[in-house]
């Protein structure tokens, strides 16, 4: 098994790992010839996120062998490997390469300064080798059935900042959207209920779906923890192209983050009333 490659933007893939951060503290490195994925193991405190990069935006000199088809499963503390790149950060280049120490797998960053060939720090980060059953049994795959109602967020950045207010106020949010371009999330507490209304919002079409059609009786609703609905939504801070909302009705909420080619899916569980 062999895994080497230079990251072509070592900032870039920092700010990939501080979001994924936020929401979990163990992911796995699921890395083919063609893509990257970043998968969170599977935790009931946080929501279920999978980020999927082609391996050309991420890495060079990339090689990959393995006897399972070319795949290679590694689970690490993300916590490690975020400490690890931020001291390559600002102008140096990193080599990450997969690697023995003391005959125990490790996933190995060396670090250069670009003005200075005589310093080198290299980071050994410890990492589990998962077989792709093992793979399967700590992290969720995307789900790929049509939901509900599919739309468009508004702005991510102030829609953030609404649901962090609600944070504030209780532990549980309701989102309901309709097929006409109509979205509230609300909170309701023995006290008081509180809501946030958006119209005209766009319907983006299922991969390979014709453009739906709009249709304001065909509605979908979801209580969700609102702490892991805040956590996914801080990933405003990749600046990303679009965020589209998947609405389960009372089974889960999906969120759909695109930036340039990086594709980030998180999945949080419906609350049982």
């Amino acid at each position: 098994m062999r895994f080497r490659a230079d990251l072509s933007n070592p900032d870039h893939f920092l700010r990939i790992i501080q979001a994924i951060e936020r929401n979990g503290k163990s992911i796995v490195l699921f890395l083919t010839p063609e893509k990257v994925n970043l998968c969170l193991v599977n935790d009931a405190t946080s929501p279920k996120l999978w980020t999927e990069l082609n391996v050309a935006s991420l890495f060079t000199n990339y090689v990959i062998e393995s006897l399972a088809e070319n795949k290679i499963f590694l689970q690490l503390d993300i916590i490690n490997l975020s400490h690890a790149l931020r001291s390559g950060q600002r102008n140096a280049s990193v080599n990450i390469r997969l690697t023995k120490k003391n005959q125990l797998p490790v996933l190995s960053l060396r670090i250069k300064p670009l003005d200075n060939d005589h310093v080198q720090v290299t980071q050994d980060l410890p990492v589990q080798v998962l077989q792709e059953g093992e793979f399967d049994a700590a992290v969720d795959r995307p789900v790929t059935e049509i939901p509900d109602v599919q739309i468009m967020l508004p702005s991510l950045k102030p829609f953030h900042d609404v649901v962090d207010r609600y944070r504030n106020l209780g532990d549980e949010l309701v989102i309901c959207a309709n097929m006409d371009g109509n979205l509230n999330v609300r909170m309701e507490t023995p006290h008081f209920n509180a809501g946030t209304y958006y119209r005209d919002l766009v319907h983006p079409p299922a991969e390979g779906q014709q453009p739906p059609k709009r249709d304001p009786e065909k509605t979908a609703q979801v209580r969700v923890d609102i702490r892991k609905l805040e956590r996914a939504l801080r990933s405003y801070q990749l600046n990303p192209l679009n965020a589209v909302a998947c609405l389960f009705h009372n089974r889960f909420f999906m969120l759909h983050i695109l930036v340039d080619d990086l594709y980030m899916t998180y999945l949080i569980p419906c609350l049982i009333v």
